[in-house]
């Protein structure tokens, strides 16, 4: 090969490599310390907070009315708990239907409506009365001890808390797949952080047709932040040892687990492939060895062991769809974070279980 090619090929070569083997290694760390992490045990308590069980809907007509009536459905003590649903832009007749339930509804209207604004302003109705105020998408059900388990959670000393959600409707190969990145998202980003002493992420999801505007909306805005935090982020750890908020920092610029699965396998592959027939070093088809092995591995560690099965060996089939749509979200996030994109909720969904 031509000198100058071949050193344009192994530049492009390493750069491809580091590039998908810093965030392998950072979602392997996490991964495999996930492993280790063990359910807390929750005791029965005497003291029980009042608890405000707020649900922010845009538009959510078809489901508002029956996640209302299942947020009732709690083992906590009734006079302990109100559910508020905080209704934005529904129909009169969804209201009409609310209002006959024992509940709050609050009304509230945006020129340009977000879930922070909704949530900052029935919080500025309501009293001062409850303790903890726990926060619902329109489309989630609570277990059935949910609220006695996050009253539970804050006997240890916890500010927040945050719920683990699973999967309802399991109906469709992307249904599946959806489930279980949610799962693999728990696992390192949630599990593999608290075992290491730090605190855990964000939970989001998307579903099928909705899949690529939310993912769209979130992968703009993380960009956005870890332009705007990275560097204040990075002073934080230098000056003050603060780790935790440089690893949020860190985790905006983590590439969506699908994708990173997707480019690991198929320029990990690419590049074997070419150095085997070009005789390129070794020591570069080490690298890609362990960098395809060790991303597989954190899969293979994170995804529960109830979803070892034929559905899920199906469901497999749809990867390629489930990347492709991953990879338009990523190439189409330009202003995504400035505007606000509505996930319409067709079916209730998911069950958020304290974790």
């Amino acid at each position: 090969m031509n000198p100058v090619l071949h050193t344009a090929y192994l530049v492009l070569q390493i750069s491809a490599l580091m590039a998908l083997l810093l965030p392998t290694a950072y979602i392997f760390v996490f991964a495999f310390a996930g492993l280790f992490y063990r359910q807390p045990a929750y005791r029965n308590q005497s003291l029980r907070r009042k608890v405000a069980v707020l649900i922010p809907g845009y538009k959510e007509d078809d489901v508002i009315v029956e996640v209302a009536k299942d947020a009732l459905a709690q083992d906590y003590p009734r006079d302990k708990y109100d559910v508020v649903i905080i209704a934005d832009s529904f129909q009169p007749d969804t209201l009409a239907r609310l209002r006959e339930l024992p509940i709050k509804v609050i009304e509230v209207k945006f020129d340009k409506s977000t879930k922070s604004k909704a949530l900052n302003s029935a919080m500025a109705q309501l009293t001062d009365a409850y303790e903890i105020a726990v926060v619902l998408d329109a489309d989630n059900l609570m277990a059935a001890d949910f609220l006695t388990k996050i009253n539970a959670s804050f006997d240890t000393g916890c500010t927040a808390v945050q719920g683990h959600r699973t999967a309802k409707n399991l109906d469709t190969p992307l249904a599946i797949l959806d489930a279980i990145s949610e799962e693999i998202n728990n696992h390192i980003f949630r599990k593999g952080h608290r075992v290491l002493g730090l605190s855990s992420a964000i939970i989001g999801s998307g579903m099928e047709e909705v899949f690529s505007n939310q993912r769209r909306r979130w992968l703009s805005a993380q960009l956005h932040y870890f332009r705007t935090d990275f560097f204040s982020a990075l002073k934080a750890l230098l000056f003050k040892g603060n780790i935790d908020y440089f690893d949020k920092a860190i985790q905006f610029i983590q590439p969506p687990r699908i994708l990173l699965l997707g480019a690991v396998i198929l320029a990990g592959g690419m590049f074997l492939l070419c150095n085997y027939f070009i005789g390129v070093h070794s020591s570069l088809n080490i690298l890609w060895v362990s960098c395809i092995t060790l991303c597989l591995m954190a899969f293979l560690f994170s995804i529960p062991r109830s979803y070892y099965n034929l559905a899920t060996l199906k469901a497999m089939a749809s990867l390629p769809k489930g990347m492709i749509l991953m990879l338009g979200s990523l190439l189409k996030i330009k202003g995504a974070n400035k505007q606000f994109i509505h996930t319409k909720h067709g079916a209730v969904k998911s069950t958020p279980k304290p974790h």
